[in-house]
């Protein structure tokens, strides 16, 4: 049975007091209403190690507006938002959060498509810590042995995460991208088994992960140009990156990716150029 780490006791009554106690000492010390600063980021276990696989529930915000809070978690995997890729959808998401907030404390249920699964308590306490407090998890999971019932930290997915990635600084630069703001785009290349992939993100300065290029590149392949700006002139940025195969100097493979009025992304084609 895999029993994922808890800090403390199962969470109740009583853990939801001392929540409410932490929240308030919280508030007193920054803007209850600043809540942007948890936004974008992706949120996973403080002590985990950045390993390969991960065991555990992860989440992102999606909304905070007149005290209601939304956003999506993911179980056994990085809860990273969707990415469209053609005609489909590629997503991490288990399923969903909704509540209320107030204080820096909120209360939360956990649905999916079965409906109510649980309920989630969150402190959003310091910059880069969130406090919660999971209660009454019914859903496949327990079926499969995964107690999430308890008491965690959560901390920034960040790229030192990912032990296989080498970033390409000549390809990373920041730039202002609608409603991201400003924030960097990094670009790299991850080492799969023998050889490599592309890899590209969204991060902020401290290489905090808030969006994965989630594209079907080409193994062995680079990154070798990257050009942001309005394709298809909705007001909207897009991308275009660009890649060849290694030791191929004059053949690439040009990935066209329009951004959603959502600020998520769809890689539309592909195509050779010379």
């Amino acid at each position: 049975m895999l029993n994922i780490k808890k800090t403390k006791e199962k969470g109740d009554t009583s853990m939801f007091k001392i929540l409410k106690e932490k929240a308030s000492f919280y508030n007193s010390i920054h803007n209850s209403n600043g809540y942007d600063q948890f936004y974008k980021k992706i949120w996973v276990l403080k002590d985990w190690d950045g390993g390969s696989l991960y065991q555990s529930f992860s989440f992102f915000l999606t909304e905070i507006k007149d005290q209601n809070i939304e956003g999506k978690f993911s179980l056994n995997s990085i809860a990273e938002p969707d990415f469209y890729s053609k005609s489909f959808k590629i997503s991490n998401s288990s399923g969903n959060f909704f509540g209320r907030i107030g204080n820096n404390l909120a209360k939360c249920y956990l649905s999916d498509n079965t409906g109510i699964i649980g309920s989630l308590d969150l402190i959003l306490k310091e910059k880069n810590e969130i406090e919660s407090v999971i209660c009454k998890y019914k859903s496949e999971a327990n079926r499969r042995g995964i107690i999430l019932e308890g008491n965690y930290i959560f901390r920034p997915y960040n790229l030192s995460d990912i032990k296989f990635f080498t970033k390409f600084k000549k390809h990373s630069f920041p730039v202002s991208l609608n409603s991201w703001g400003n924030v960097n785009f990094v670009a790299g290349e991850l080492k799969v088994g023998k050889g490599v992939k592309p890899a590209a993100f969204l991060t902020n300065n401290q290489d905090e992960i808030f969006y994965y290029f989630n594209c079907d590149f080409e193994f062995n392949s680079n990154i070798v140009d990257v050009s942001i700006r309005d394709i298809n002139n909705d007001g909207l940025k897009d991308l275009i990156i660009t890649t060849a195969y290694k030791n191929q100097q004059f053949s690439h493979l040009r990935w066209i990716i329009l951004q959603k009025d959502n600020g998520l992304f769809y890689d539309t084609s592909r195509d050779s150029c010379i």
